[in-house]
C-alpha cells in the first residue's frame, strides 16, 4: 500500500508515540503534514463501510480492497481511506488525493468473491426472507420459496451455498442460521449494487411534504409499506424524510388518489417500488418494510444523512441488534 502511495507523492510515517492504537503521519504533494487514527479491517463491504466507526480525529481506514460502492459510502461520509489495490482518497484544503476504480490483484482474490446464488438478485430474495426471520430457515423449501417468490431450485441452491460457507448449520434434519452479521453485510452489499436499482416502478410529486404522515390506512388498504428514509423515521423518528419510499405489488393508486400524487417529472420525492417478499404486514402500528430492508435503503442512498441513520437504527433495532449477534 505505501508503495502506492508514494507513487503518488504520499509519504506515510507510523506515529511510533501514539499509546492507543495504530495512528499514521501523512505527508501529502504539498509538503502538509497530518495525523490519522487509522481503522483496520480485513474486509470492507458497503454495509460494513457505512457503520466503521470513524474516531473523533481525522480517520484513515485501511483494508485489502476498496469496491467502488463502498468507496462511495466512505466518501459519502468524508471517510479516508487506502487499500493494498491502491485505490485511495485523501481530502483536505490544500491537496486531494482520489484513485478509484482499481482491483485487487488474481491472487488475493477469494472463493466466497465469486458471485453466488445466494446473493444474485434471486437469491437475494431467499437471504433476505431468513435474515427477516432466522427461524424460518427450518421451514420446508416450499415455505421458504413462497415467503420468498422464488422457485424450490434457487431455495435449494441458496442453502447449499449459504452451508458452504458456514451461514447455515445443519444437525440431521434440523437447520440454523448463523454467523448472520457477516451474512447481512454481505447481503445489504449485493442488494444495494445488484438489485436497488432494478425495483424503482415509479416516481411522483407530492404538493404537501408531510402527506405520508396522515397515509397509513391508504397504504394498508393497497397492501404497500413505507420503507426507505419514511421508514426509517418512523421506527425511531431520527431521520426527517426527504424522499417518501413504498413498497408495492403495483401502483398504490388508493394512497395516490387520496393524497395527490402526480407524475413526477424528474426523480420526484415519492418513489414507488416493487415488494419482492411474501408475508403479510403486522396489523400493529405503521405499515413497514422489514428493518433490514430499510437499512439497505439508507446504506443505498450514500448521502450522510440516511448513512447516520443507518448506523443509529442498526445499533437501535432489536431486529438488527439480534442479526449483529451472531
Amino acid at each position: 500500500m505505501q508503495d502506492h502511495l508514494r507513487e503518488l507523492g504520499v509519504v506515510v510515517e507510523e506515529d511510533l508515540d501514539d499509546p492507543t492504537g495504530p495512528a499514521w503521519w501523512v505527508v501529502l504533494p504539498t509538503g502538509s503534514r497530518h495525523r490519522y487514527d487509522v481503522v483496520l479491517r480485513e474486509r470492507l463491504s458497503t454495509a460494513t463501510a457505512a457503520t466503521v466507526p470513524l474516531l473523533d480525529g481525522p480517520s484513515l481506514v485501511v483494508t485489502r480492497h476498496v469496491a467502488d460502492a463502498a468507496a462511495e459510502v466512505l466518501r459519502g461520509r468524508g471517510a479516508h481511506f487506502a487499500d493494498t489495490a491502491g485505490n485511495v482518497h485523501l481530502r483536505w484544503p490544500d491537496a486531494v488525493v482520489d484513485v478509484r476504480g482499481r482491483r485487487p490483484p488474481t491472487s488475493e482474490a477469494r472463493p466466497t468473491d465469486r458471485p453466488l446464488r445466494a446473493y444474485s438478485p434471486r437469491g437475494q430474495r431467499v437471504t433476505f426472507s431468513l435474515l427477516c426471520d432466522p427461524g424460518t430457515v427450518g421451514e420446508s423449501y416450499r415455505t421458504i420459496a413462497e415467503r420468498s417468490r422464488t422457485s424450490l431450485g434457487t431455495v435449494q441452491a441458496v442453502l447449499e451455498e449459504l452451508q458452504g460457507q458456514g451461514h447455515l448449520l445443519v444437525d440431521g434434519r434440523r437447520r440454523t442460521l448463523h454467523g448472520t452479521r457477516l451474512l447481512f453485510d454481505r447481503w445489504v452489499e449485493a442488494y444495494v449494487v445488484r438489485t436497488a436499482p432494478r425495483l424503482t416502478r415509479a416516481r411522483f410529486d407530492s404538493s404537501d411534504h408531510s402527506w405520508w404522515r396522515h397515509a397509513d390506512e391508504d397504504l394498508r388498504s393497497d397492501g404497500a409499506v413505507w420503507g426507505g428514509e419514511t421508514g426509517a423515521h418512523l421506527l425511531d423518528g431520527f431521520l426527517s424524510p426527504a424522499v417518501a419510499t413504498v413498497y408495492s405489488d403495483g401502483l398504490p393508486r388508493q394512497t395516490l388518489l387520496a393524497h395527490r400524487l402526480r407524475k413526477a417529472d424528474g426523480v420526484g420525492d415519492v418513489v414507488v417500488r416493487e415488494r419482492f417478499w411474501n408475508w403479510p404486514t403486522p396489523a400493529e402500528g405503521h405499515p413497514l418494510a422489514p428493518p433490514p430492508l430499510v437499512y439497505a435503503d439508507l446504506v443505498a442512498t450514500t448521502d450522510p444523512r440516511c448513512l447516520e441513520a443507518a448506523e443509529r437504527l442498526r445499533s437501535g433495532d432489536a431486529v438488527l441488534r439480534r442479526l449483529d449477534l451472531s
